[in-house]
């Protein structure tokens, strides 16, 4: 297994309504050498996202107030080239081709696997950001 290290610098933003998972992927984002801000809810996420650009967007599809999958329709109004990550629960499986198409990169999925999310931010971004 090849390891990517990160880019440096790179932006990213996470938005997940659990607290403590947001400060984990908080965590993991500093350790790695990435910026990192976060928001508890799309709304939020989304007056972030307008004032600031970002490498890469983390998001949970399944947040109450605005669905997860209406704030990436934003996003992508907004910066069709953001990557997406989405974050969610073990056992639920996309068709990853069709995903893509959406500009959706890769999921995380719970509970965190650091390794994988490790490896998938910096593939990503090592593609995204030479572009």
């Amino acid at each position: 297994v090849k390891e990517t290290p990160p880019t440096p610098k790179a932006q990213i933003l996470v938005v997940e309504e659990q607290e403590n998972l947001r400060d984990i992927l908080e965590e993991l984002m500093l350790f790695l050498g990435y910026n990192v801000n976060k928001a508890a809810h799309a709304k939020m996420a989304l007056e972030i996202f307008s004032n600031q650009n970002f490498d890469l967007i983390i998001t949970d599809v399944g947040r109450p107030g605005m669905e997860g999958w209406d704030f990436i329709d934003q996003i992508k109004k907004l910066q069709p080239q953001v990557p997406v990550v989405l974050i969610v629960g073990r056992g639920i499986s996309f068709n990853m081709e069709q995903l893509q198409k959406e500009g959706i990169y890769g999921v995380i999925y719970k509970p965190f696997d650091f390794p994988q999310i490790r490896q998938l931010l910096g593939n990503i971004l090592e593609k995204t950001l030479v572009d």
